[in-house]
């Protein structure tokens, strides 16, 4: 069986949109860096990957759209790929499907 973690800085830069408050809000400083953390499990016959994102929850069309680009580089299927939000409400705005994550990777490209 092999066993991998990672853990990658996702703080979004000054000025992005800021969720979890009333009105918009933007980021205008950095108190503590947000992360995705990462676990992959593999016993050989199967894969699972569990990715925790520092952030205040994700849209579907989101997780399907992290999903089909790991899918893309690792071997995997995409029912055994578990993302899930810490729920902070000091993260960027994912919650909209103009401000999604989908959308924001897209824009990147």
């Amino acid at each position: 069986m092999n066993v991998g973690f990672s853990k990658k800085k996702i703080t979004p830069a000054l000025g992005t949109l800021m969720a979890g408050h009333p009105g918009i809000k933007r980021a205008n400083g950095i108190r503590d860096d947000l992360y995705v953390r990462v676990a992959v499990i593999d016993n050989l016959d199967a894969k699972v990957i569990f990715a925790a994102l520092d952030i205040l929850f994700l849209d579907i069309e989101s997780v399907n759209y992290i999903k089909q680009e790991v899918c893309k580089q690792v071997n995997i299927n995409m029912d055994s790929i578990f993302i899930s939000a810490t729920l902070t409400h000091s993260g960027p705005m994912t919650t909209y499907r103009k401000f999604g994550i989908a959308n924001l990777c897209r824009k990147k490209q």
